[in-house]
């Protein structure tokens, strides 16, 4: 799960969603909007939804781990969550 910034070619806004890749029954890697936040007007906004998309995955991460069928045997909290998506953009950087 990852965070995707779209821009248009002849506009400053730019729209921030929350993405997590999959392969379908043929085996391609798709990709899947899991939350749409908004759209930055400009820079400091872009930052900001940044940040509020970071929450976002944190807590539809927590989510689908208590809600999954097979728990995990150590059990996630949050902090764990946070330092694994943070190690994750940093890889992508």
């Amino acid at each position: 799960m990852y965070i995707r910034v779209n821009s248009t070619p002849n506009s400053p806004r730019r729209s921030i969603q929350i993405v997590e890749g999959y392969r379908d029954k043929q085996g391609k890697v798709k990709q899947r909007i899991v939350r749409y936040c908004r759209v930055a007007t400009d820079e400091a906004e872009e930052v900001k939804l940044k940040a509020l998309a970071e929450e976002l995955m944190l807590k539809i991460k927590l989510e689908r781990e208590a809600e999954a069928k097979q728990q995990s045997l150590f059990g996630l909290n949050e902090t764990e969550v946070r330092e694994g998506l943070k190690r994750a953009t940093q890889r992508s950087l």
